[in-house]
């Protein structure tokens, strides 16, 4: 019952988000909403809301999917134990999300972060086994980082009396964007932090529809929206760039190797991801926002399809032993519409946010690399999403499967409910994002460019593998475990430490002495010094007393 009261709860509140964010849109105004809480040695701590339509448009998002997946776990969650524990952590996880969201100073904005990263950790770490101890470590390890970075920018502006980003001087602003995009290339997973996302889909299926590929990931992106006008100005545009076109070849060709079902899903959201971030490098704030929302609904629809074809096959995620699709119609129907969606196929939501991205590229980067490995991304959000779909229609997989009834369940009317909002919402949305932007014009021969390369890429592959298979192996290996990136988070420091000698060199003596225990011994010996200065000046007060009462 509580998780249908919820459901009905944010549902409210995403058509109230949706109904402010048109109207905001179309007025072109903002709201501010200012509340002083303390005031400490002449600084001012507020919490400043701000409102205007691409909050409200990100917050009926975030409450839409809130609702839709409080109605998919009624039932994935019914023999969980721990349900209670789950809806608190759901609720924990919405409300830190609007912090971040409607944030306009770095406290608020940090308490949020932190928010999200606390309750992210407890929910890898719900199922409580060693698996998922591990993946949680990886998941906070990684995610400190990003913290810290804001930590360091509320101290930074503590320093000046004020919290404000928008009221510091340029230089000022120089070191804040630094701290930002370091905070937002580890929520958003992007090179050197990819290994925590596949890591983190040890957590419940819903959790990964909601928070893993959603709405936390994003939350990176949408701060980097906030702050595009300030990083443009220098030069860290081509850095992220660089980043995210990163990003994508190892996620992309990653997700065409692997075997995991929720892995694959995780690898395509980190890919799009760096998409959005590629995009923002370049300026284009609305586009990437828009990309941000129609993402979000479709890979979490992708996400709860995975996840009741999980449910009904005994929990088994390896795409090779699954049972055929064709035993699910309704959810292979929705799987192959988010699919859809996410290649770009006409006229689904993925569509006219992935054409206008491409569009922009085509006619305005001049540079043939990044041309090429934007080309590429297209091509193996393809490939992978196409490899999903042959392996889950003709699976050798034999299990019978569970839970299957002849009506509607709360999971497929939840699925349903988010496949209206995926066939609808980016044809809807676009002439507001056209709107504000400027009319590419590209010619015919260029939009057919992508569909002319998928098939010279295929032959290329086919004619690879048939040369060389020993080292196409090899390249795959590198390739399927992301560049050995979870190897560098996780045991790089222990091989290095291997030599024990070493190890006990370092742990006891360089890192005790100069660690927690150096810190001690010299906090101890400040206080004996000042616990002296303090006898002494008590003698000489007291011999002053006495000298004075002798005298007089």
């Amino acid at each position: 019952m509580i998780f249908i009261l919820f459901f009905f709860v944010f549902f409210f509140m995403s058509m109230l988000g949706m109904l402010m964010g048109f109207y905001l849109f179309m007025i072109m105004k903002v709201m501010i909403i200012s509340y002083i809480f303390m005031i400490c040695k002449g600084i001012e701590f507020n919490l400043i809301f701000f409102i205007d339509w691409m909050s409200m448009f990100f917050i009926f998002i975030v409450c839409f999917i809130s609702s839709m997946i409080f109605m998919y776990s009624k039932e994935y969650m019914a023999n969980d134990v721990m349900k209670n524990y789950f809806i608190v952590l759901l609720v924990m996880f919405v409300i830190s999300m609007m912090l971040v969201i409607m944030g306009m100073d770095m406290i608020m904005i940090l308490l949020g972060w932190d928010g999200l990263g606390l309750v992210s950790y407890l929910l890898v770490i719900f199922y409580s086994n060693e698996k998922s101890y591990n993946a949680g470590m990886i998941t906070i390890m990684s995610n400190r980082i990003g913290d810290i970075a804001l930590l360091l920018s509320v101290v930074f502006f503590f320093h000046y009396g004020n919290f404000m980003f928008s009221n510091n001087t340029n230089w000022m602003m120089n070191i804040l964007i630094m701290l930002i995009i370091i905070a937002s290339l580890t929520k958003s997973a992007q090179i050197p932090f990819s290994a925590w996302l596949p890591a983190a889909m040890l957590a419940p299926t819903p959790v990964s529809a909601l928070v893993h590929s959603s709405t936390l990931v994003t939350a990176g992106i949408y701060m980097m929206i906030r702050f595009n006008n300030f990083f443009l100005n220098n030069g860290l545009s081509k850095f992220l760039l660089i980043i995210s076109l990163m990003t994508l070849l190892l996620s992309g060709v990653g997700a065409m190797l692997e075997i995991d079902l929720k892995k694959i899903i995780a690898l395509s959201t980190l890919s799009q991801l760096a998409l959005m971030m590629v995009i923002l490098s370049f300026g284009k704030m609305n586009i990437a926002f828009f990309h941000l929302l129609t993402h979000a609904l479709f890979k979490a629809m992708l996400f709860m399809c995975a996840g009741a074809l999980i449910h009904y096959n005994f929990c088994i995620q390896d795409i090779r032993l699954m049972s055929s699709m064709f035993k699910f119609p309704l959810i292979n129907y929705f799987l192959i519409l988010s699919s859809f969606s996410l290649i770009g196929f006409p006229f689904l939501s993925g569509f006219y946010s992935k054409d206008l991205i491409m569009e922009f590229i085509y006619a305005y980067c001049n540079n043939m690399v990044i041309l090429v490995l934007m080309i590429l991304c297209v091509i193996s959000s393809f490939f992978y999403s196409v490899r999903l779909l042959y392996y889950l229609w003709w699976s050798s997989g034999k299990w019978n499967v569970v839970g299957i009834s002849s009506f509607i369940s709360f999971m497929e009317i939840s699925i349903m409910m988010l496949g209206m909002m995926v066939l609808f919402f980016g044809c809807g949305f676009s002439w507001m994002i056209i709107g504000m932007e400027k009319i590419i014009i590209v010619s015919y021969k260029i939009k057919f460019l992508n569909c002319l390369l998928i098939l010279i890429s295929g032959w290329m592959i086919i004619l690879w593998i048939l040369s060389d298979f020993i080292i196409f192996m090899q390249v795959i290996n590198f390739f399927s475990k992301m560049w050995f990136l979870p190897f560098f988070s996780t045991n790089f420091t222990f091989i290095i430490m291997k030599n024990f000698y070493f190890y006990n060199l370092c742990d006891y003596n360089f890192l005790e002495n100069f660690g927690s225990k150096g810190f001690m011994n010299f906090m101890m010996f400040i206080s004996k010094i000042l616990n002296i200065f303090h006898n002494i000046n008590v003698l000489l007060g007291g011999g002053c007393l006495i000298f004075l009462f002798l005298t007089f």
